[in-house]
């Protein structure tokens, strides 16, 4: 079936309606008709059970057969790779494991993964009889994941957590750290009471910032041996329990206990300043306001919205702040005659820590793809941002074989 479709910025074209013939799934097109095919309406992706809601995600794994869900976002790169591996999987266990998949760009979705503490995409983890398990931490190829699957206990520690399946090891076990202690929901309580001053990460072994912290948490233990200050480490997966009780919502996160009892959480990331704090341990101040950004035409990112807001997103122009930094500061209006200039447009600022500041970025499909390095004016501002809106677009078209006259979907700012 071959739809017409009008856009008042890219003018008309027409193209194959591939998708389910229902209300839903053709408002959707209608919605984006040059958007990818959503995974919930891929032939190759048929034996894959998608949860939608957490009611029908309890009900799932509690099921006899034991399941692997994948938590994904659609605009995820990494996610698009494993795509057609997972319907794959799927038709080859069927009847023996159910794969289902729960997508986390939906406010439904994100309630499930907020249990699980999913901050990282895919994000695989394994059920049986309504227990979580452990994540999937392995090669993502079909053979490494069936292998997996028919003996996932071979991969489990006596403590619980998972091995790496490369190696025998756990990520960040005590074999891999020369100086890290690692708790566990045994020893935890006994630790954090009889020494007065502990620094504690909280990583996950799937998690990528985690992995690249390891070493550098590695050094500061090293040149910590002797201190009152102990670093120790928790893998947040392994011991949900932890996790919950101290509520850490996000991996890898650094927080400070003192004499028992949790304080504060550390920002540092770097060996010499995390070490400079552990020396002389200080809560940070408390920092400047946000930017006042009402009555402009920008619009104000948090993790209440930022999700639902990007669900409707397809270029976006981002700056990461500190409120701080002087040099944010100084371009903040310019920013503001950025939006200004585009303000046919809905805009968007979103606000997240990033390593310096102001960070400029833009982002096509939810994916972070260039920084802007130009003077920081509105003129500048405004002419990378529409360049890249026609570059990519052109590179999608020519991609999926499609016209470069795409519709855009909302871009923001």
């Amino acid at each position: 079936m071959l739809i017409e479709v009008a856009d008042n910025v890219y003018g008309k074209g027409s193209i194959d309606y591939d998708r389910k013939v229902t209300v839903s799934s053709i408002s959707k097109f209608l919605e984006e008709p040059f958007a990818d095919l959503p995974w919930n309406e891929d032939t190759k992706l048929k034996d894959v059970l998608f949860v939608e809601n957490k009611e029908k995600f309890g009900k799932l794994i509690k099921k006899k057969l034991p399941t692997l869900v994948l938590f994904y976002a659609p605009w995820c790169g990494h996610c698009k790779n494993i795509r057609p591996i997972y319907g794959e999987v799927a038709s080859d266990r069927k009847g023996e494991t159910i794969l289902a998949a729960v997508d986390m760009n939906t406010a439904k979705g994100k309630i499930i993964g907020e249990k699980y503490h999913i901050t990282g995409f895919p994000t695989l983890y394994y059920f049986d009889k309504g227990e979580d398990l452990y994540p999937y931490g392995g090669s993502r190829t079909k053979n490494d994941i069936i292998a997996w699957l028919q003996n996932p206990t071979s991969n489990v520690k006596s403590d619980g957590s998972p091995k790496d399946t490369k190696k025998g090891v756990s990520v960040w076990a005590e074999n891999v750290f020369t100086s890290v202690e690692h708790l566990t929901e045994k020893t935890f309580e006994h630790y954090i009471k009889k020494n007065n001053k502990v620094l504690i990460v909280f990583h996950a072994n799937w998690c990528k910032h985690s992995q690249n912290l390891q070493p550098i948490i590695e050094k500061v233990a090293e040149q910590m041996k002797g201190e009152s200050m102990k670093i120790v480490a928790v893998d947040g997966a392994a011991h949900n329990t932890i996790v919950k009780k101290y509520k850490v919502d996000g991996y890898p996160k650094l927080y400070f206990f003192e004499n028992g009892k949790k304080a504060y959480e550390v920002f540092a990331r770097k060996v010499h300043d995390i070490i400079f704090w552990a020396k002389n341990p200080k809560k940070p101040q408390l920092p400047e306001k946000s930017w006042d950004l009402k009555n402009t035409n920008v619009v104000v990112l948090n993790k209440e919205n930022f999700d639902d807001t990007m669900d409707l997103t397809r270029h976006a122009f981002i700056v990461f702040y500190a409120p701080w930094c002087e040099h944010c500061k100084h371009m903040k209006s310019e920013y503001v005659k950025f939006a200004d200039m585009t303000k046919d447009k809905k805009d968007l600022c979103r606000r997240q820590l990033v390593g310096a500041y102001p960070q400029l970025r833009y982002y096509f499909n939810g994916e972070h793809k260039e920084d802007f390095r130009k003077e920081r004016s509105a003129k500048e501002m405004h002419a990378f941002f529409w360049m890249k809106i026609r570059e990519y677009d052109e590179k999608e078209a020519e991609k999926n074989g499609k016209s470069s006259k795409s519709k855009p979907g909302k871009d923001e700012l």
